[in-house]
């Protein structure tokens, strides 16, 4: 982003070049730079950019740049390039010979003579034992000489594909800088430096991931902005410095370093490498890297690792008593190939730190103090998530998991305080075959120390209640007899295991009737999930009731019309056409429904038929009361038996309506069936003409004759047997 914006102010200007803060002016002659540089110094001073006069150079005929050296007559590389070439030491083994022979066969090509040279150098190389020679000195130190002129090197360009050869030996790290140009490498640079005596302890795996990190870190100026490939001869680099990889520590680190470069890892083997050379014959020098200032805050965090009441010392004692992981701590510092499993998939991440050795940054702890370190991680009783946790952010070792899920699962305490009952599957009840076969019973606490007594049918889903003030045996076996009175008994009844369901009474009376008793088991309420469920609702009614300040019983019997009438969750139908084959008229407008059953309306029809030819022989006249007419009103009851059957009062017709008769009697107006209603019959009678009268009653003498009546008289006759008496 810098780049970009200077470049911008800078645009259009002559004689001026930048590398993101360093600015190379240039010019001609004398006149033509110092135009160029005030042209320069005026700009930046116009977009309020300040100079460091302390970091500037003037007038300068040679300056050091980008790594190469500019002047008037040329451009050539920096000497620090062919530094590593000239302080090569001599070979002393016939391996570094030979490495040295590759590196300069690879350059030979540039070297006049030198095959000549070459010849003398592999006759000593092939020579057994090895002995150097003074011929084979003076070559070596004319080839060194020929290798370090700058005239072999040659000018960075940034449009060619650039390569980084790295490689690491036992004492030191040596890299080239290359770039290929028409299928010909050309050498830009050579870097070495010798390892430390904390660097010389680490495994061969980590000196070469060393050395590619120290490449890229040296060779920054080259290598920002732009892909490069990483070329080494350790094969198990390609899959560190992968983007899926798992690696040590320190490794970790390392790729920590160069994450913002972008190259690519390719191996090749190591007689094609010719950095081998300069890691190998580089001079020893005892530094302090700033590796070693990470080695010993990396020591520091291991101690602050180790779980409490467990030592280093105790460690290396138990890690020496191990034979598995003495075994890998061994192939690890002698750079041997890892057998063991399951460490032999993990060499990638081990490593060796005071004789500790580490997974990533976690302790490989030894089995001898395994169980002691689940002891203390399990110190305040953590749950397993908790305790892998915990184990996971410091140490380790093969089934660390497992142990820990076992360990914590065993624990004597965890189980009797936390541990969580494990639930099986529950049991459906399998639908009985018709209504009212099944049943479920339960009380409900209600206010005022009320109870309802709730039951409900397993295949209607139908419910009957009644609020009740005792929930003792008796009282429930009387609801259940009101019950079963409407709608019969059932097969089976389900309870809980209350006082009244397992009262002896609750049990005769359900053998009496044949009925079968289940009892749930004890505090499992979900057992009797039917009953329950309603008992939820019905809580809901309740308190939504007592809220508002309603009659609770009220808005009971308002869900229950609910209920029945709305098709049920589970069955798809209401609890009313289940239990009585119908639909539940509720305040919802709806049809009114014509239920058939098969025979029921010809039997009515018949019946009815049969009743009305009967009535013509047995039944009495229309009694055709008309307004006006004296009736007799029947008493609707007597208190004595001496009470006549009609009122005292006789009354007046005054309106018919169908059977109802409506009467006015002299103390009120009543209203009576025909058949409670009769004539009142007057006793009919003659006027006697006075021409029939005897005399004396005329003249006012006399009693009058007896009444006649108009009835006829019966003929008396005495008893056969009063005939022999005398009765005079």
């Amino acid at each position: 982003m810098f780049q970009r914006i200077l470049e911008n102010i800078l645009s259009g200007l002559k004689g001026v070049f930048n590398y993101l803060d360093d600015l190379l002016i240039f010019g001609r002659t004398l006149e033509e730079h110092d135009a160029n540089l005030k042209a320069v110094l005026q700009r930046l001073s116009d977009v309020g950019f300040v100079i460091n006069p302390g970091k500037c150079q003037f007038r300068r005929n040679e300056v050091t740049f980008h790594g190469h050296i500019i002047s008037n007559n040329s451009i050539r590389p920096m000497l620090d390039k062919v530094r590593a070439i000239k302080e090569f030491r001599a070979p002393r083994t016939a391996e570094e010979l030979r490495s040295f022979i590759g590196m300069v066969s690879y350059l030979g090509r540039f070297i006049p003579h030198f095959s000549t040279e070459f010849d003398v150098l592999q006759k000593v190389a092939r020579h057994n034992p090895f002995k150097w020679t003074a011929e084979a000195d003076q070559t070596f130190i004319h080839v060194q000489s020929l290798l370090s002129e700058d005239t072999y090197l040659s000018l960075f360009d940034p449009e060619l594909p650039t390569i980084v050869m790295a490689d690491a030996s036992p004492v030191g790290l040596g890299l080239v800088l290359l770039q290929r140009k028409n299928d010909q490498f050309r050498v830009i640079c050579y870097v070495s430096r010798s390892l430390s005596p904390i660097e010389r302890r680490y495994s061969q795996t980590e000196k070469e991931a060393l050395a590619l990190v120290f490449a890229v870190e040296r060779l920054k100026m080259y290598l920002v902005g732009r892909e490069f490939d990483l070329v080494t001869d350790h094969k198990p680099l390609q899959t560190i410095f992968g983007s899926r990889s798992k690696p040590c520590a320190r490794l970790e680190r390392w790729l920590l370093r160069i994450q913002g470069y972008k190259y690519r890892i390719i191996h090749v083997p190591g007689k094609n490498n010719i950095a081998d050379p300069l890691s190998r014959l580089v001079p020893p020098t005892n530094i302090v890297t700033e590796n070693d200032m990470y080695e010993k805050n990396l020591v520091m965090v291991v101690h602050s690792l180790v779980p409490r009441a467990i030592t280093l010392k105790e460690i290396r004692t138990a890690l020496g008593a191990d034979e598995i992981l003495k075994s890998v701590c061994e192939s690890l510092r002698s750079n041997r190939r890892v057998t063991e499993k399951p460490y032999s998939a993990l060499v990638e991440e081990l490593c060796i730190v005071n004789n500790i050795l580490l997974r990533g940054s976690r302790i490989v702890i030894p089995a001898l103090l395994r169980r002691q370190v689940l002891e203390n991680a399990h110190e305040g009783h953590p749950g397993i998530i908790k305790m892998k946790e915990r184990l996971r952010s410091k140490v380790w070792w093969p089934g660390i998991d497992r142990e820990a899920d076992t360990f914590v699962r065993t624990c004597d305490e965890c189980q009797k305080v936390g541990k969580s009952i494990t639930l099986q599957e529950m049991s459906r009840r399998t639908l009985p075959d018709g209504p009212w076969q099944d049943l479920a019973i339960d009380f409900k606490s209600l206010p005022s120390n009320k109870h309802l007594c709730v039951v409900v049918d397993y295949f209607s889903k139908f419910i009957e209640c009644k609020v009740m003030k005792k929930t003792t045996a008796e009282a429930t076996t009387a609801f259940q007899e009101e019950v079963f009175a409407r709608f019969g008994y059932c097969y089976s009844i389900t309870s809980d295991n209350g006082p009244p369901f397992n009262s002896e009474e609750f049990s005769n009376f359900c053998k009496e009737l044949g009925i079968i008793h289940y009892n749930t088991p004890p505090y499992w309420a979900q057992a009797n999930g039917e009953v329950e469920r309603q008992n939820r609702s019905i809580n809901k009614i309740i308190k939504i009731a007592m809220l508002k300040d309603k009659n609770y019983k009220r808005e009971l019997n308002n869900y229950l019309l609910m209920y029945h009438s709305t098709p049920h969750s589970v069955t798809g139908i209401s609890p009313a056409e289940l239990m009585f084959n119908r639909k539940l008229r509720d305040k919802i407008p709806t049809m009114r429904e014509r239920i058939e059953v098969p025979g029921v309306r010809e039997r009515d029809a018949y019946q009815k038929a049969l009743s009305s030819e009967r009535l013509k022989y047995d039944s009495v006249p229309d009694k055709a009361f008309e307004v006006g007419d004296e009736v007799l009103v029947k008493r609707p009851f007597s208190h004595l038996k001496s009470d006549s059957k009609f009122e005292g009062d006789t009354g007046t017709v005054t309106s018919v309506d169908g059977p109802l008769v409506s009467v006015n009697t002299p103390t009120r107006s009543i209203q009576r069936h025909k058949n409670q209603v009769e004539w009142y019959d007057h006793r009919p009678t003659e006027k006697l003409r006075e021409d029939t009268l005897p005399e004396a009653i005329k003249s006012g003498e006399g009693s009058p004759p007896a009444a006649v009546s108009s009835r006829p008289v019966r003929n008396k006759q005495k008893p056969v047997w009063q005939k022999d008496y005398d009765l005079s």
